[in-house]
């Protein structure tokens, strides 16, 4: 009887135990290193579009890219290396053209994106809404505060739902300047958990303010979009 007994417990025991364990939320297991899934044959495609401006005029240059994480090195303490390879083409009717190698770093604490000798802190974890951090704070480039935001909040676009369904979205904004009439710098990144970055988008301009030929003449400047066509990412 008294075995009997010690087995209903042990019974009633791991009932509980896995009760406790489904009612966990997978947000709260989550860092932020989600929002930029990287693993070996994760595969990302872009659009991609440049316009280059000039007193003169612009100049507009549309290209396709597929970054794909090919390697990676765990040998140092704490922290992962990624190897992303990354190809362009014009279209989809012609081959992929290897353009280009970058590495990114994954911590604990952050993770980093290293082209060639420019580092970048492109998420700071754990991801938080408004929270702040020095972007280039692994680089010797000028400290630049970037923070996270919502949706409502990154400069009040609406943006494309076709990736909305996959999962939480977070927007790390660069630089948030409005057209005034000396210039403009608006510059954030899109990310949805499970999937990765699906945009990056940057608005630089530099108006005419002495001896102007038009209202809003632009002197200087560049705008750049990189947005997600596709994607094959492990689960």
């Amino acid at each position: 009887m008294k075995v009997i007994v010690n087995s209903i417990i042990l019974v009633c025991t791991c009932s509980f135990l896995i009760s406790c364990k489904e009612d966990i939320e997978p947000a709260a297991l989550r860092n932020g290193s989600e929002f930029l899934p990287v693993s070996i044959g994760n595969e990302w495609i872009y659009n991609q579009t440049e316009i280059a401006y000039e007193i003169s005029g612009f100049d507009t240059t549309t290209t396709q890219v597929r970054e794909r994480v090919v390697a990676m090195d765990s040998s140092l303490t704490d922290v992962v290396n990624f190897t992303v390879e990354q190809s362009t083409r014009l279209s989809d009717a012609v081959n992929w053209q290897v353009a280009s190698h970058y590495v990114v770093k994954v911590s604990n604490n952050w993770i980093l994106t290293q082209k060639e000798n420019k580092i970048s802190t492109t998420l700071d974890l754990p991801v938080v809404l408004d929270r702040t951090w020095d972007y280039y704070s692994h680089s010797n480039a000028a400290s630049t505060i970037v923070r996270y935001s919502s949706n409502d909040d990154a400069f009040s676009q609406s943006f494309d739902p076709i990736f909305d369904e996959v999962g939480d979205e977070v927007f790390v904004i660069i630089s948030d300047i409005e057209q005034n009439i000396v210039n403009q710098n608006q510059q954030y990144e899109r990310y949805i958990a499970g999937v990765g970055l699906v945009e990056k988008k940057s608005i630089i301009l530099e108006f005419c303010t002495v001896n102007c030929q038009t209202s809003g003449q632009i002197n200087t400047g560049r705008f750049f979009n990189k947005k997600l066509i596709s994607y094959n990412v492990a689960d």
